[in-house]
């Protein structure tokens, strides 16, 4: 999907189509989807509609059906406390900025509900006074210092004057665009002038200019031709924008595709074609409302298959998680199995000097030797070349065990085992050397036995894993095809097809067959 955001254009468009569709009406229920998308539910007439606000990103209403969260957030308890049951008064957009402004009831019970689509976006709500009472996002602005956050009043009704271009406005956007040498016309233009990149594009096209040129490479002087003609140009836009009543009754809307054949990619949405959008498939709506609805639609769809897939990576991952775990737990325990061996097979090769080694060191503290005082003699007798103090690595007298640096006869080794380094081996002092090793081979014997048992619950851990990874998969295939119904339902009832309709009733059909708790009798399928 291209566009994410809507412009100042698609937010006027936008509130003339909720005026019409929401001034009268009363507030039903609040509903949060996520922590920045919040459903309005409201009935007039006896008609609902399901209003869809995004911080910063959108709003519009709806006929997608949508999950819920199951338990509402704090927010959303907020919401409904001040302004359910309440009649929608007013519904306007601020200034020419990209902010909605609704008002349920009068007087001293009016609050106000505000939706920045601008920058961080934020949803906020205030009562008859603008106090702000309940925000999402608390910011300072860094500019005038004024702070958003909750008892501080909120500019409702200080909104700028609209914007107007003027040759002056225009000249110094270029001027400061053309500061920065890497900066193109269009991205300047679009972050001086806060038209957004569209009209800005629009106008650039409609004046006969790149708009990939850099802006520093441009030469717009002020009585030039071109600066004349982008100024006419930017004053068309302004036009469009004030041709745009909040009071029309319906608004037109259009989706526009990347390629010129219909079943290419929606890439852009708004109530006017521009000029870059010339050679591509247009799809045309009767409101503006419902173009958004059926874009959005279609990118929430687009997301959901990317958290499919995601899903079911997850779901093989940890098959495979389990699968190199038990490997590396075989693994692990054979290598200390060998190692268990390879100690008791050292100690025979050399149980006159464990036993020597044992023998001296029992001697020594059966006369009452201080162990530190041990320690030093063992060292000293090691540096004088004693070949039973040289076998002594360290000592554990706490756990009453010592440590010997043994190896194989040199006349047993091959080239290879001779530059390995010795091998440390602790032998209990209470026992002999004999002893000492057949205590490895039983540890061998009990780490081997360790490894057979778990090698055979491998085979039942892994048809576990794959068990809950069948599930977690048909789980997520499931959520998808109600989703799919959800899309292809919504489609149905959506000018501009996303998909022939022949088609689109067999791919019904068959998630209907899959989705069986699905209400089929919705839908005349038979």
């Amino acid at each position: 999907m291209g566009k994410s955001r809507m412009t100042v254009l698609d937010v006027k468009a936008e509130v003339a189509s909720l005026r019409n569709q929401l001034l009268g009406a009363r507030v039903a229920n609040v509903y949060d989807l996520d922590a920045k998308t919040y459903l309005l539910k409201c009935a007039k007439a006896g008609e609902k509609t399901m209003v869809l606000i995004e911080s910063g990103i959108r709003i519009h209403s709806t006929d997608f059906i949508r999950d819920k969260s199951n338990m509402p957030s704090g927010f959303s308890l907020k919401l409904r406390k001040h302004i359910r049951t309440k009649r929608v008064e007013e519904v306007r957009q601020v200034g020419d900025d990209r902010v909605v402004a609704f008002t349920f009831g009068v007087g001293e019970e009016a609050v106000h509900l505000v939706l920045e689509l601008f920058a961080g976006g934020n949803i906020i709500l205030l009562n008859h006074e603008h106090i702000i009472l309940v925000l999402l996002r608390m910011h300072t602005d860094d500019a005038t210092g004024a702070r958003t956050a909750v008892r501080e009043e909120y500019p409702l009704n200080k909104a700028p004057d609209p914007r107007r271009i003027t040759s002056d406005v225009l000249l110094g956007a270029v001027e400061r665009s053309a500061a920065n040498p890497k900066t193109s016309l269009k991205d300047g233009l679009s972050k001086e002038l806060d038209y957004g990149p569209a009209l800005v594009e629009h106008a650039l096209l409609t004046a006969g200019l790149d708009v990939k040129r850099k802006a520093a490479e441009v030469e717009l002087k002020a009585d030039g031709a071109d600066m004349a003609k982008l100024l006419k140009a930017f004053e068309v836009v302004d036009s469009m924008i004030d041709g745009l009543s909040t009071e029309a009754q319906l608004v037109p809307g259009v989706i526009v595709r990347k390629g010129a054949d219909e079943d290419s990619l929606y890439d852009d949405f708004g109530p006017l074609v521009l000029k870059q959008h010339e050679g591509k498939f247009l799809d045309h709506f009767d409101s503006f409302d419902k173009a958004m609805d059926a874009y959005f639609t279609l990118a929430e769809d687009k997301k959901m298959e990317q958290q499919k897939a995601q899903q079911q990576k997850a779901a093989i991952g940890k098959v495979e998680r389990v699968r190199l775990a038990h490997e590396a737990s075989v693994a692990a325990l054979d290598a200390e199995k060998e190692t268990q061996f390879h100690k008791a097979m050292l100690i025979e090769a050399n149980l006159a000097d464990v036993d020597n080694s044992i023998l001296v060191i029992n001697s020594m503290l059966s006369q009452g030797m201080d162990w530190n005082a041990l320690k030093k003699m063992i060292k000293e007798e090691s540096r004088k070349g004693n070949p039973i103090a040289q076998l002594i690595h360290s000592l554990k007298l706490d756990t009453n065990q010592i440590t010997l640096q043994l190896t194989f006869g040199l006349d047993e080794m091959d080239e290879e085992m001779q530059t390995a380094p010795v091998t440390a081996v602790d032998v209990d002092l209470g026992v002999n050397a004999y002893t000492n090793s057949q205590s490895y081979y039983q540890t061998k014997k009990k780490v081997a036995a360790k490894m057979e048992k778990t090698m055979q619950n491998q085979g039942k851990a892994l048809k576990g894993a794959e068990r809950k990874a069948k599930a977690e998969l048909k789980n997520v295939e499931v959520k998808s095809a109600i989703q799919q119904v959800r899309v292809l339902a919504h489609s149905t009832l959506t000018p501009a097809l996303v998909i022939p309709k022949c088609g689109r009733m067999l791919r019904l059909r068959a998630l209907f067959n899959v989705c069986s708790c699905f209400l089929c009798s919705s839908f005349n399928l038979s």
